[in-house]
């Protein structure tokens, strides 16, 4: 599964697909930077599984300035880290 929050609107994406590769991934990324005003930043909290660090979704990363990639320590609850960054976000926008 993978999920988008839009904080603002309070709303979430989300995708359930057969397959967790990079193809799929990618197609889940394009879904978001075709439904994200271009205007807007983009902030995505990963997990370290190895789909998120393959070279193709590197690359796209790498040609996609608004797009600002938060990964949590291997250590870390992701959830955590996620929880963290979307209160943050939240007082930012008050």
């Amino acid at each position: 599964m993978f999920a988008a929050l839009d904080v603002k609107a309070g709303t979430i994406v989300g995708k359930c697909m057969a397959r967790h590769r990079a193809s799929e991934f990618r197609k889940f990324l394009d879904e978001i930077e075709r439904n994200v005003p271009a205007n807007l930043d983009v902030h995505i909290v990963m997990d370290n599984y190895a789909t998120h660090k393959t070279k193709p979704i590197r690359n796209w990363f790498a040609k996609a300035p608004r797009w600002h990639v938060h990964s949590p320590p291997t250590s870390t609850s992701w959830i955590n880290s996620g929880r963290t960054l979307l209160r943050a976000a939240d007082r930012a926008r008050l």
